[in-house]
């Protein structure tokens, strides 16, 4: 998946203080309500305090994702919190591979096509050659991710907001919705009514990737890594069919 996810609206920090590593390393994460968010949190609360809220040291900047992305690649922040497992995501972005630290998977994510309820559930993206079709901003952030609708005479339409996706599907101005299945999933659980106006493909799947933790290679970012993946095995001794979020 050629993305970065950065999980809001508003930047907030927090910061614990100790002797640590490196009493600097600095974290950017970007909100989404009810996924990462300092008013509305979600799942990615938990999983950030489980990873990384014993760690001896270390600043979380929450903000938007065009900013969190832009300034971690500035070389304003040591990580980001999160990014996609592939590398090919890093090299795309100028990014040198030996440069670059990912942790080990903290979630799985996949992208998806929706459609009414009633009608054509899609499993090719020859079904909807010459349609519209609303695409998550961050589910389509990548040209070649883009290129394959385009290939096929679909019309693109970016939202910035699955709402946006859902009140254009349910007025019949897009054929589909591209989006991944987790955000779907949070959604679907702050407007329940919404769950019966779409269907979609369990087995298809336009891409599918795992989240994690990247930051640029330093000793103190490596010992942080380290402790990351160190909780990530700790939770899968407790449950061992289980990611840290789901496989």
């Amino acid at each position: 998946m050629k993305f970065i996810i950065a999980i809001s609206l508003i930047m907030t920090s927090s910061s614990v203080s100790a002797v640590g590593v490196d009493d600097d390393l600095t974290v950017f994460g970007t909100e989404i309500p009810r996924l990462f968010h300092s008013q509305q949190p979600g799942p990615y609360d938990q999983l950030f305090d489980t990873l990384v809220g014993e760690y001896p040291s270390y600043s979380l900047m929450r903000m938007p994702m065009r900013r969190a992305q832009r300034r971690f690649l500035a070389g304003e922040a040591d990580c980001l919190f999160v990014g996609s497992k592939d590398p090919e995501t890093y090299e795309q972005l100028g990014m040198p591979a030996d440069e670059i630290l990912l942790s080990d998977a903290v979630n799985r994510v996949a992208i998806r096509v929706y459609t009414r309820s009633g009608e054509m559930i899609v499993r090719d993206l020859e079904q909807l050659r010459g349609k519209t079709v609303a695409i998550d901003f961050g589910a389509g952030t990548s040209e070649l991710f883009y290129k394959r609708f385009r290939d096929k005479d679909i019309t693109i339409l970016p939202v910035a907001k699955l709402e946006q996706a859902f009140s254009l599907l349910k007025q019949n101005r897009v054929s589909a919705i591209v989006a991944f299945d987790f955000d779907v999933e949070l959604y679907v659980d702050g407007h329940p009514d919404d769950a019966e106006i779409f269907s979609y493909d369990p087995t298809y799947l336009l891409e599918e990737n795992s989240d994690a933790i990247v930051c640029w290679r330093s000793e103190g970012s490596e010992a942080f890594i380290k402790h990351v993946n160190k909780r990530l095995e700790e939770l899968k001794a407790e449950d061992p069919e289980r990611s840290a979020l789901r496989e």
